[in-house]
């Protein structure tokens, strides 16, 4: 899988953990937070992604929407300017351009995504401990806000990511990536969406096989 493929998963993971930092007054309203994305199924939410390239003039916008399926995966949709899908399973990474075929990868094959896959899962499981030794984690908080910063410990992300940057009141809206080279990802995220509690027809056929 392309670098940059792999970037847009982990953004995923990052934005589905649950509220670690309570923002002065703001607490009540994490923890809320928290226990609805722990207790929900589904989570929906649409982003606003720019990227800065080095050797480009002039950086790359697109929007889409996160799609996070407790039982089948996460799908990062990409809507504009073209549609593009990159859905990460159990056991496989799969990515296609609407109406292309679907390359599918299993994780069995590529010992670094089924790495990259445990960081997911300890991210959106919320597993602080394990977050903590792959990153070195810096937090701060304000009244209503709050920001973390990660730094990658493990080699294989290291070797990508220089560092990122997180910010968010009552729900991670923004994450910055610096990757090693130079370029840089930042992406804005709205607001959470649980209902409805199921995947629609459409959702299930981005994890059908």
């Amino acid at each position: 899988m392309k670098q940059h493929l792999a970037i847009p998963l982990f953004l995923a993971a990052l934005l589905l953990l649950p509220a670690v930092l309570h923002a002065g007054e703001s607490a009540d309203n994490l923890a809320a937070l928290s226990q609805e994305l722990e207790d929900s199924d589904v989570i929906r939410v649409p982003f606003q992604q720019t990227r800065h390239i080095e050797a480009l003039s002039r950086p790359l916008n697109s929007e889409g929407r996160l799609l996070f399926a407790r039982e089948e995966g996460i799908a990062w949709i990409i809507e504009a300017p073209y549609p593009v899908f990159m859905v990460l399973t159990e056991d496989a990474i799969t990515e296609w351009e609407k109406g292309a075929a679907r390359k599918t990868t299993p994780l069995s094959t590529r010992p670094h995504l089924a790495a990259l896959a445990g960081i997911l899962r300890s991210v959106m499981t919320a597993d602080m401990d394990a977050l903590e030794k792959e990153f070195d984690v810096e937090t701060s908080a304000e009244e209503d806000a709050w920001k973390m910063a990660l730094q990658p410990k493990d080699e294989m992300l290291a070797s990508a990511l220089a560092s990122i940057s997180v910010r968010g009141a009552a729900h991670v809206e923004r994450v910055t990536i610096v990757e090693t080279g130079g370029d840089k990802t930042e992406i804005r995220f709205g607001a959470y969406e649980t209902e409805p509690p199921h995947l629609s027809d459409e959702e299930k056929s981005y994890f059908a096989e």
